[in-house]
């Protein structure tokens, strides 16, 4: 498989597809009970809350790849939209890129206009804390994906001929959200914007092109698209 025949995979297929399905049940189910007015209420009506959140989703992950592919050129390999596991489906992995510096995996979150920010509490007697809030509310759970995803991306990078050695990076990169001027982390994950998650992507490293597409190809084996 050269680099040229990856599967690069869909920015955000997935949850396009379970847009799609939901929205087609939902009309399903509108048709059967209200065979008369269905088409009226159809076109009054907007999709369930959860329906439209997969599709705001899937339109913010085409967005952050479009910005990074745009941004990053030749220097980084992408691939998108990959399974956790060869088997099924087990969650996925937003974006995944090969870069100079190792491999990163990008989780997409589509808050728009939420101020997104990392708050510490604790002192010098006590323990330090760390939460990941938006909208002032605690949302550290997302951090509980990425480690999955990291979970399952190192023994698959372990397994390649050089890539034991390759470090891997997370991130959690907002679309729309308002974040703080300066990038924050958080339990080892990065909190960024598309424009810092390129910047962070095109930083000079040891992997060199040919070692960028040998890597790729061997991800886009083992995790093929969601």
């Amino acid at each position: 498989m050269d680099a040229e025949d990856v599967d690069r995979g869909t920015p955000g297929g997935s949850l396009l597809r379970e847009h799609q399905q939901r929205r087609a049940r939902h009309e399903e189910q509108v048709r059967s009970r209200h065979p008369r007015l269905a088409g009226l209420l159809l076109a009054l009506h907007n999709d369930p809350a959860t329906t439209a959140n997969l599709r705001r989703g899937a339109i913010g992950e085409a967005k952050v790849a479009e910005r990074l592919v745009r941004r990053c050129g030749d220097e980084v390999e992408f691939l998108f939209n990959r399974r956790l596991s060869a088997r099924g489906r087990d969650g996925d992995i937003d974006v995944l890129a090969v870069a100079a510096t190792g491999v990163h995996l990008v989780d997409v979150k589509h808050y728009q206009r939420a101020p997104v920010r990392v708050r510490r509490t604790g002192g010098l007697l006590t323990a330090s804390k760390e939460q990941l809030l938006i909208r002032g509310r605690d949302y550290s759970r997302l951090l509980d994906s990425v480690q999955r995803q990291h979970e399952a991306v190192r023994p698959v990078l372990d397994r390649s001929p050089h890539g034991a050695s390759v470090p891997i990076h997370l991130a959690l990169c907002f679309v729309d959200a308002d974040l703080p001027l300066i990038a924050d982390r958080i339990g080892g994950v990065a909190v960024l914007g598309p424009r810092d998650a390129a910047r962070r992507l095109r930083t000079p490293g040891p992997l060199g092109p040919a070692a960028r597409r040998e890597l790729v190809r061997h991800l886009a084996r083992e995790l093929p698209s969601a």
